[in-house]
C-alpha cells in the first residue's frame, strides 16, 4: 500500500521546518535547532526545576559562554603586552619625586659636587658630534642617576657611556664617594693560597711525625708563577673612581669591584664580546681571573686611561704636591684650573692636536698606574737583598706623565690615534670641536672652548689592524725546562723488544713450574 497523502505532506513539511531551524545565523554562527538542543540537554542533565520560567536565563548563559569561547572575538582576546607599556612599568618609579632629594641650595651642591649631572645638555652637544642617546632614554637616565646619588651618597657623578652587549647593554656611571662613605677594602687572597702551591718545608714540619706528607711525583714542575702586583686602593691609580652599571634606566644599579693589575694584564691579551650578564663566566685563554663583571671593569679602566682628554690648561698640578715630589717623579693627580682661559675652536681643531691633553693616568704594562717593584715582596732582609740582586736588571716601567699632549700619542700602522673636526663648517661661531679616538672606536670628546666632556658608546674593544687570534699555550719547556736531571727514555729497537718478550715469557714459565711443584708436595 502507498503512504497516505496526508502523511507525505507532513513529512515534507517537517523536513522543511527542520532545515529552516538548522540554518545558521547570528554571531557566533549557530542554528536555532542546535541552541534549543543545548537548552534541552542542559535541563535534562542538571534536572533544572521550573525550567519554563528560567528558559530565558538558561539561553542567555549558553549564549554568553559560547561568545566568550570564540576565537574570533577581539574584545576578549589576550594580546601580547606592548613593549612601550612594559618599559613604562619598569621606569614608573623614576618619575616619583624622592623625599630625600632637596633641590634647594644649588650653589652649595655645585661646590660639593652632589648636584646630578645635566645629562640632557651634555648629550645635546654629543648629538652635534654624531653620537648620543634618544631624548626619552637620556631623560630616564638622568632620573636613574639622580636616584642612584640619593641611595649611594655619591659626588662628582658623570654619565660615562654605554657598552653594547649581545643580550643586554650596560649603562655606565662614573662617580666618587662622599667623605666618610668610602666602602671597606676587600681582602685580597694571597697568590700562594689561590694558586694552590705545594706546602713548604716549614709546613711539613708542623704536620707531625704521625702524618707523613705525600711525596711529589718525579719529575716535578719547576715553573714558578711571577708575583702578582697588589691592587691599587680606591682613590688612586686605575681605581681613582668608582663605577656603577645597569642594564636599563629602570633596572637596579650595581657597583663594579676594584680592578686588579692581573685583570688588566689578561684583558689586554683576550677579546670577548659582552653578553650583558655580569655573572657570566669568562671562558678564554689565557684564563681570565673573574667573571664578566671583572672584565667589564678592566675594559672601562683601559678606555678611561686612553681616551679621557681635555683642553690644555683646563687642569693643572697641585703646587704643594709638585714641591714634595722629586725630580724624577711626576704628579699622580691634577685639579681644575680656576684661571683657565677659553681656547678658540679654530685652535682646538688644529691637526697637530697640541691643544688637547690626557687628564687621566696611563696604565703601565704591569697593570698599575704606579709601578710596583717585585723585589719588595720579601719579608726578611736577607731574602729581599737576594731578590734585589736577582732582579736588579728589571727597570721600572715608565709611562707618559699626566697632562701629556695628544701630539705625542703613538700611531698604529700609520693611522693617527685621533681625528679632529668641527661639528659644522657652515656656522663656525656656534660650532664645536669634535675629536674621536681611532684606537677605541666609539670614544668621542667635544669642546666649545669653555666646556668639554667625554663619552663612549661601543662594544668595549680596542681597534686592531689584524684579525684577532687567541694565544697558543706555552710549551713544555716552561714547566719542565731541559736539564741533566730529567732524561727521556728512548724507544727500544725490534731486537731489544724481542729479547725482552722472550725473557719475560721464560720467567712466567719458571713461575708456573714452581707453582706446580708446590701443589704436588702439598698433595703428598
Amino acid at each position: 500500500m502507498s503512504e497516505p497523502v496526508v502523511g507525505k505532506k507532513f513529512s515534507r513539511d517537517l523536513k522543511k521546518a527542520k532545515t529552516f531551524l538548522q540554518k545558521e545565523d547570528g554571531f557566533p554562527a549557530i542554528s536555532l535547532y542546535d541552541h534549543m538542543a543545548e537548552i534541552v540537554t542542559k535541563v535534562l542533565d542538571e534536572q533544572i526545576e521550573d525550567s519554563v520560567n528560567s528558559l530565558e536565563q538558561i539561553s542567555l548563559e549558553l549564549k554568553r559562554k559560547r561568545f566568550y569561547q570564540t576565537d574570533t572575538n577581539a574584545l576578549f582576546e589576550d594580546f601580547p603586552a606592548c613593549p612601550a607599556a612594559e618599559e613604562a612599568k619598569t621606569t614608573e618609579h623614576l618619575f616619583v619625586p624622592a623625599d630625600n632629594l632637596e633641590e634647594e641650595n644649588i650653589e652649595e651642591q655645585e661646590e660639593l659636587g652632589t648636584l646630578p649631572p645635566n645629562v640632557m645638555e651634555n648629550l645635546h652637544f654629543f648629538e652635534q658630534a654624531g653620537l648620543g642617546l634618544p631624548r626619552l632614554e637620556a631623560f630616564q637616565m638622568y632620573l636613574a642617576i639622580k636616584m642612584l646619588m640619593a641611595e649611594s651618597h655619591l659626588q662628582h657623578v658623570r654619565f660615562w657611556g654605554k657598552i653594547l652587549g649581545l643580550k643586554n647593554n650596560y649603562y655606565v656611571v662614573e662617580a666618587e664617594f662622599q667623605e666618610g662613605e668610602e666602602p671597606e677594602e676587600e681582602e685580597e687572597v694571597p697568590p700562594d693560597e689561590e694558586a694552590g702551591e705545594p706546602p713548604t718545608e716549614e709546613h711539613l714540619d708542623e704536620l707531625g711525625e704521625e702524618e707523613e706528607a705525600p711525596e711529589p711525583p718525579d719529575p716535578r714542575p719547576k715553573f714558578v708563577p711571577p708575583p702578582r702586583p697588589p691592587v691599587e686602593p680606591y682613590g688612586t691609580g686605575a681605581n681613582k673612581k668608582v663605577y656603577f652599571v645597569t642594564n636599563g634606566p629602570g633596572s637596579k644599579w650595581i657597583r663594579l669591584p676594584n680592578v686588579t693589575p692581573t685583570e688588566i694584564f689578561v684583558a689586554r691579551r683576550i677579546k670577548k664580546m659582552f653578553t650583558g650578564e655580569l655573572d657570566n663566566p669568562m671562558l678564554t685563554y689565557p684564563p681570565f681571573p673573574g667573571t664578566e663583571k671583572n672584565y667589564l671593569r678592566a675594559q672601562i679602566a683601559r678606555i678611561t686611561a686612553g681616551t679621557h682628554i681635555s683642553p690644555v690648561g683646563f687642569y693643572q698640578f697641585d703646587e704643594e704636591e709638585e714641591a714634595d715630589l722629586g725630580d724624577e717623579e711626576s704628579p699622580q693627580s691634577c685639579m681644575e684650573n680656576p684661571e683657565f682661559d677659553p681656547i678658540p675652536v679654530r685652535e682646538l681643531v688644529a691637526p697637530d692636536l697640541a691643544q688637547w691633553c690626557h687628564h687621566t693616568l696611563h696604565i703601565l704594562p704591569q697593570g698599575r698606574c704606579q709601578w710596583w717593584n717585585p723585589s719588595s715582596r720579601g719579608d726578611d732582609e736577607e731574602e729581599a737583598e737576594e731578590e734585589e740582586e736577582e732582579e736588579a736588571h728589571q727597570e721600572p716601567e715608565v709611562g707618559p706623565p699626566l697632562l701629556t699632549p695628544l701630539s705625542e700619542d703613538a700611531t698604529m700602522d700609520g693611522m693617527p690615534a685621533w681625528v679632529v673636526r668641527m661639528s659644522s663648517n657652515l656656522s663656525s661661531v656656534h660650532s664645536l670641536a669634535v675629536i674621536r679616538s681611532t684606537l677605541w672606536p666609539g670614544s668621542v670628546a667635544f669642546s666649545d672652548g669653555k666646556r668639554f666632556d667625554n663619552f663612549y658608546i661601543g662594544n668595549g674593544h680596542k681597534f686592531s689592524s689584524a684579525n684577532y687570534g687567541p694565544e697558543a699555550p706555552p710549551g713544555r719547556d716552561l714547566c719542565f725546562p731541559p736539564s741533566q736531571d730529567i732524561k727521556h727514555a728512548l724507544d727500544p729497537t725490534p731486537e731489544e723488544e724481542a729479547e725482552f718478550l722472550a725473557a719475560q715469557q721464560g720467567e712466567e714459565e719458571e713461575e708456573e713450574g714452581e707453582d706446580e711443584e708446590e701443589e704436588e708436595e702439598e698433595e703428598d
